[in-house]
């Protein structure tokens, strides 16, 4: 009959098999809790930077593409007091306000981007909501003096 093989003959080696190392009590559970705690991470992450990106968007959008709160003919005038040392910014947080914008922070840089940069000039003027923002921003700076008066 037939011999049985040992592990020498032909050069056959049997795998050894590594002992699986010792688990500290909870350690399996911790590593899991670990990774889900960096999926979670993650996930939140995506979503503040795609949240950011839809802001960024709305408002380089709005920026460029000025609309009137109210459509030509169903609009209704405002009277508005610009006071000295108001910004851009504080000008805007009144117009909105009163109804006359959609948004402060938009219409900061559309003054900001716009030739009237700087030139809201105090007084107190009459507004409509069927006008853009631009249309606004002109009339704010309407009584600005010339630069070239400005000494």
């Amino acid at each position: 009959g037939k011999k049985a093989m040992k592990s020498s003959d032909r050069g056959y080696r049997r795998p050894q098999r590594r002992p699986m190392p010792r688990l500290k009590d909870g350690q399996g559970t911790l590593d899991w809790i670990g990774d889900v705690v960096k999926v979670v991470l993650i996930i939140v992450v995506i979503m503040f930077c795609v949240t950011m990106s839809h802001r960024a968007y709305e408002i380089g959008y709005s920026i460029f593409y000025e609309e009137a709160v109210d459509e030509k003919g169903s609009g209704r005038t405002v009277e508005v007091t610009v006071t000295d040392g108001m910004t851009a910014a504080q000008v805007g947080k009144l117009l909105q306000e009163d109804g006359l914008i959609k948004d402060a922070e938009v219409f900061s840089y559309q003054e900001r981007f716009s030739s009237y940069h700087g030139k809201i000039y105090p007084g107190t003027y009459t507004l409509s909501t069927e006008m853009t923002p631009s249309e606004m921003i002109k009339k704010l700076a309407e009584n600005a003096p010339a630069e070239d008066d400005a000494e």
